[in-house]
């Protein structure tokens, strides 16, 4: 006998594409919280991912007003990877990114230091390979994959030609 699974159909129409047709071009932006209170009462997360290569950026505030979504687009955004062709901000929709709940689930799990640990969240998330592709977000932001603290200590083929490279001070 046979067994048979039921699977969840949806309509077409309802399926969303999460990819950008190049890197930087599409944005998806959210809000994070409220979390565990931090020192100067921050407790919300503005995070934006790059549809493309999943890159994230993210800032701690106390409350989120229009002017500080202004200044994070233009200083983590247009300054660092140029004018996005759109930003999509759904306000929480039903489509929840991973990244977005790995930000709250480390936040959550690190009390009132949140803060302070979440430039090491972002360069794990950054760091670490994504499906389906199997690359990270940094080596596809930057073409290359990021020198992790591991590899300072460890001789490898990139640190050695690096070391190669550099020169020697007497």
């Amino acid at each position: 006998m046979s067994k048979i699974r039921s699977h969840s159909t949806y309509a077409i129409s309802s399926i969303k594409s999460v990819s950008g047709p190049w890197p930087f071009a599409q944005w998806g932006m959210d809000i994070v919280g409220p979390l565990p209170a931090a020192p100067a009462q921050k407790k919300f997360l503005l995070v934006a991912t790059d549809y493309f290569s999943k890159w994230v950026e993210a800032e701690a505030y106390a409350s989120i007003k229009d002017k500080d979504v202004t200044k994070f687009v233009w200083k983590n955004i247009v300054c660092r990877f140029g004018i996005p062709q759109i930003i999509i901000a759904d306000n929480g929709g039903s489509h929840k990114q991973n990244s977005n709940q790995c930000l709250k689930e480390k936040a959550e799990q690190a009390k009132g230091k949140w803060v302070e640990e979440l430039p090491g969240v972002l360069w794990a998330y950054r760091t670490t390979p994504g499906r389906p592709t199997g690359n990270t977000p940094f080596a596809l932001t930057y073409g290359m994959d990021a020198v992790i603290p591991t590899e300072i200590g460890l001789p490898t083929i990139r640190t050695d030609a690096a070391k190669q490279k550099m020169p020697t001070r007497n």
